[in-house]
């Protein structure tokens, strides 16, 4: 803040030497200082001239009266211009605290020292000011001593831990809830396409209406993330952003932050100890989560106000006759969103031109006089920009002469970072943000860079591009990808890398044109020192009076930064500005809204509504727009928007703070949130998702077929060879029973699961031909017309879900359902509708330290995230159709001992439906239902899944993963390469290793396992002549 208090002090004139003592929490308000200290301070006024002081300091027996004459004799020559504790050449005091520190320095008197305490996350930084003073005892100078402080004991670094873990839990249901929504909006769609509604108005008008939905959804839920994102550092750094809302002091700031964070989950978590509740810690976490998720909404509700009030201060101050003058009145409040509406139009559909140049210079100059080291590298204008210069344009657009520049939010945030010998690290030069604008590299002085440095980060620049290329090539080679794909990812970065190259090269040749510059100076230098030592001595006088002139100069630093300047050079029209705001209201609000209700998608109609507004408000209401127009923060804490003066003389101590606070505010609102890294991040990941579900959708809704072909897979059975157990210890579950077991093939019972799981893929005449060569002939029976009587009674029925009901014979009672797993794009949909939330759970819960604490309140979070399902997606859910159908085979066949198997997402099927059923299902490869067991309906329990549901789980096989795994379960090999990363999920490869490790027994053996996943040979039966290569020479895979 300003210290213009003290300034004023000094210019004082008529009045006589005067001594003031005031307590520190009179005036630390308007220099930036704790308000809970206590120190006592003495504030001197100067005398009106030196002889009022003189041959009083020998009378002070007091040696702190003699002190404070040399202070106040040291202040009358003019070497003080502000004191706070009371010593001579004072620095400290006129130090003013940037907004962009994370809150205001404190400043003490300690052992007649200044200081100044600088508070961050966990340590602080402190600036003690001492006197120097020489034998007898004058104040000859001050020193400043710069000191770090860790004051953060473990204890506090483990409790922030603590919450801050919960905190990023929180943040991560929010983005997985935002990544459901997207995903939904096109199942319920897609759900509408698979249930036959082709040529539906309705459909069409839906899948309309969720389109021009997906920018506003894009939109608003990026900058919801950035806020999550702030929410959650501020969280880890104490809470310095949340203290800087409202007007409350800090410790009512502290109170709320104790309570939502450790008073009221401790509390609850007492209560039900007290209980003897069984799933206290459950109920203890779910409070904890959903006080944070409160906190976090208050959070963002107070970001979103002080955003908006702001703006609609700053607009004020917009001195543009192009928006008009602010009517004091009482529709000022509207008048002023119609002039931030505007201004932001304006800001978008201006033509503008983009300068590049790489600034080089004394840093003691201000960068319009860098006439001389002033590069312009390039210069950029888009398609539209050019063609807001035509005539056929004018209209529309009017041109700006000369142009208007347009300030970058680093300037107006005025911070830049430098690059020194003491900062410079070879990993920063690595990792550099290569957008950031301001970096300053000082390149000659006494923190120059050294010459290594400066080849090193030379070099470092170049092989970071070159290792960004290198990498991913050699990832695709090691998948074992072709050279035309290589080639064309080769070309894709090379281009994506070729600025940061020539940008490179541009800051090179400025270094080493500073250099030679540098260099060259020394030698002038050298030569006046040697005309110097042989001059004359009038000639010497002469000489030293010109360095002394030219020192200032000669000793400051140079330094070189590459800088992007923007420029108006046209500017929109009103009438074009408000038209196109319409438009844009219209085109991507109000009709997809209108449209999303017409299609009777109520869910996410209403979270259109609120997201829509949300994202609306952000977008026009944006105070980094006003900012860039203003250049600055100077505007912003005198008043608030209401018109309400917070200057008086009377509230000028808090109003410096509440200033401070509001610009600390603002900067951190813009560098987090509106202008932040996260929020380009997140947009790019949820436009990128949306772009993979579009596609997904598409493909589904243009695939007609969803009949397997015929002889989809050739197993190539030989009844003449044959596998042996392996001596080793083979799976326990080889021979399966209680239950498990089919009727009369218990020996067998796991490879055979296996293997009717990889024939439901097959046609159903090709699935009889494999069964009987397998079983022998009618000894298994498939019965797709019972199947198709299933579909054609049940009016319900509506899924793309394909299986087959097989029977045996001389059993009457048994049938084994066989669902097939994901083929096509509605079977990806249909994935991740069933499994998509639990599986980006699983991640969240997989990256977060001891993430498994969170896993008894999984199960309640998935449950509410699924609530955004429409009725339409619950219709044709695949696992509905399975359960109804082994329902009809009890009521209509008599059916009462049923088995349910499938691979990939027809096991997850299979033990979804035999959970509900009580049936036994066996899964191959399947994704699980334990965290997702309460978003089916009707819900499963942790019981039924135990008891009736068992998975053949292959190593390194992802989608056996997904979920949490029931108690029952079987791990086998995956004997493939590492790189092959789906060969793990061939149901085809668990066949041949269940076979090869636990013997095929009275079942045939199979060519594809030696011949295609390198498999020993099988064995030959006795009396067989023909061997293996020969009777597999001509299989077909």
């Amino acid at each position: 803040m300003s210290s213009s208090i003290f300034e004023n002090e000094i210019e004082m004139g008529d009045s006589a030497p005067e001594v003031m003592d005031v307590r520190i929490d009179d005036c630390d308000k308007s220099l930036n200082h704790s308000k809970d200290e206590e120190t006592e301070l003495t504030l001197v006024s100067p005398p009106h001239n030196l002889e009022d002081l003189q041959g009083k300091g020998d009378d002070a027996e007091n040696p702190h009266d003699k002190e404070d004459f040399l202070m106040r004799r040291s202040r009358a020559r003019g070497s003080v211009t502000g004191i706070i504790g009371g010593d001579a050449g004072s620095v400290l005091p006129r130090l003013n605290d940037h907004f962009s520190l994370e809150m205001p320095s404190s400043s003490v008197r300690f052992r007649h020292a200044h200081i100044r305490v600088f508070e961050q996350a966990n340590n602080q930084f402190i600036m003690e000011e001492t006197s120097t003073k020489d034998e007898d005892g004058r104040v000859k100078g001050t020193n400043v001593a710069v000191k770090y402080v860790n004051n953060a004991t473990t204890g506090l670094k483990m409790l922030r831990a603590g919450y801050s873990l919960v905190s990023v839990f929180v943040g991560g249901f929010i983005f997985i809830f935002c990544l459901m929504l997207l995903l939904f909006l096109f199942v319920d769609l897609a759900s509408k396409v698979g249930a036959g509604e082709h040529k539906s108005s309705q459909t069409v008008i839906g899948f309309v209406g969720a389109l021009l939905s997906v920018p506003v959804f894009v939109y608003g839920l990026s900058s919801m993330m950035a806020m999550v994102a702030s929410f959650v550092g501020d969280t880890w750094n104490g809470h310095t952003f949340l203290r800087t809302f409202g007007n409350w002091k800090v410790v009512i700031t502290e109170w709320i932050s104790f309570t939502i964070f450790l008073g009221i989950p401790l509390v609850t978590m007492t209560i039900t100890l007290f209980a003897k509740l069984d799933d206290w810690w459950a109920v203890s976490l779910l409070t904890w989560f959903s006080s944070i998720l409160a906190l976090f909404v208050f959070f963002a509700a107070c970001l979103l106000f002080y955003d908006i009030s702001a703006c609609l201060y700053l607009i004020e101050h917009v001195d543009d006759p192009h928006f008009g003058q602010v009517p004091d009145s009482k529709w000022k409040i509207l008048v002023l969103m119609r002039q931030a509406i505007l201004l932001r139009q304006v800001y978008q559909w201006s033509g503008d031109v983009k300068k590049n140049f790489t600034i080089a210079g004394k840093m003691d100059t201000t960068e319009d006089n860098f006439a001389k080291g002033r590069d312009a590298s390039s210069e950029y204008m888009s398609l539209y920009d050019h063609a807001t210069q035509l005539n056929c344009c004018g209209k529309f657009f009017t041109e700006v002469n000369p142009p208007k520049r347009i300030y970058s939010l680093e300037e107006v945030l005025g911070i830049s970072p430098f690059i020194t010998s003491r900062s410079w690290s070879l990993e920063k030069i690595f990792c550099r943000d290569r957008k950031r604008t301001r970096a300053v590299t000082v390149i000659t002085g006494p923190s120059a860079l050294t010459p290594e440095q400066f080849k090193s980060s030379f070099a470092c620049a170049i092989l970071g591009g070159l290792l960004s290329t290198i990498v991913p090539l050699g990832l695709l080679f090691w998948m074992g990808y072709g050279a035309g794909l290589i080639v064309v990812v080769l070309v894709i970065i090379t281009l994506c890398c070729l600025p940061t190259y020539c940008s490179t090269w541009h800051i090179r040749n400025q270094y080493k044109k500073l250099i030679n510059s540098a260099e060259e100076r020394k030698r002038r230098e050298e030569k006046k020192r040697m005309m110097y030592e042989n001059a004359g001595q009038r000639s010497k006088m002469l000489l030293k009076n010109r360095r002394k002139k030219a020192a200032p100069s000669a000793i400051a630093s140079e330094a070189v930064y590459q800088v992007v300047e923007s420029y108006h050079i046209s500017r929109p029209s009103r009438t074009f500005c408000y038209a196109v705001f319409f438009a844009e209201v219209c085109f991507f609000f109000l009709w997809p809204l209108i449209l999303l209700f017409v299609a009777g998608n109520w869910q996410m109609g209403i979270l259109f509504l609120c997201i829509g507004f949300f994202s609306l408000v952000r977008h026009y209401l944006n105070a980094s727009v006003i900012l860039q127009e203003l250049g600055n923060f100077a505007a912003l804490g005198s008043k608030n928007v209401f018109g309400v003066n917070l200057t008086s003389k009377r509230d000028m101590d808090s109003v410096m703070d509440k200033e401070w606070k509001a610009k600390s505010r603002l900067s951190a609102i813009i560098s987090n949130v509106s202008r932040g890294k996260a929020r380009v991040v997140f947009t790019w990941i949820f436009g990128i998702f949306v772009l993979v579900v579009l596609g997904l959708f598409f493909a589904a809704a243009t695939h007609q077929n969803t009949n397997p072909a015929e002889n989809a897979r050739n197993f190539n059975l030989l009844n003449d060879f044959y596998y042996e157990e392996r001596p080793n210890l083979p799976y326990p579950t080889c021979q399966m029973g209680k239950g498990l077991e089919i009727p009369g093939y218990k020996e067998t019972a796991l490879v055979d699961y296996a293997f009717i799981g990889s024939i439901t893929y097959a046609g159903d005449n090709a699935a009889q031909l494999f069964l009987d060569g397998y079983f022998g002939e009618n000894k298994v029976i498939n019965n797709p017309h019972i199947v198709q009587e299933f579909k054609e009674k049940s009016e319900n029925v509506g899924s793309p879900a394909i299986y087959k009901y097989l029977t045996v014979e001389d059993r009457a009672n048994f049938g084994l359902v066989s669902v097939r797993g994901t083929v096509n794009a509605w079977d990806m949909l249909a994935d991740a509708q069933l499994w998509g939330t639990a599986a980006l759970f699983q991640v969240l819960r997989a990256f977060l330290p001891v993430g498994d604490v969170f896993t008894p309140i999984l199960h309640q979070i998935i449950q509410f995230v699924t609530t955004l399902e429409t009725q339409n997606i619950g219709k044709v859910s695949y696992y509905k159709e399975i359960s109804a159908f082994i329902k009809y085979l009890e009521d209509t066949e008599g059916k009462t001992d049923i088995r349910v198997t499938g691979h990939s997402l027809g096991g997850g099927l299979a033990l979804i439906s035999g959970a509900q059923t009580k049936h036994p299902a066996i899964g191959l490869s399947a994704p699980n239902a334990m965290l997702s067991r309460r978003t089916f309906s009707p819900p499963v329990t942790v019981g039924e899944l135990n008891n009736f549901t068992f998975n053949i789980v292959p190593n390194r096989d992802l989608v056996p993963r997904i979920d949490d795994v029931a108690d029952l379960f079987q791990r086998i090999e995956c004997r493939t390469d590492a790189n092959n990363f789906l060969g793990c999920h061939a149901a085809s490869r668990s066949l041949c290793e269940i076979m090869w490790t636990c013997g095929s027994g009275i079942r045939p053996a199979l060519c594809i396992c030696a011949m295609k996943y390198g498999y020993p040979e099988p064995l030959a039966k006795e009396g067989v002549n023909s061997t293996f290569q020969e009777v597999c020479a001509n299989a077909t895979f």
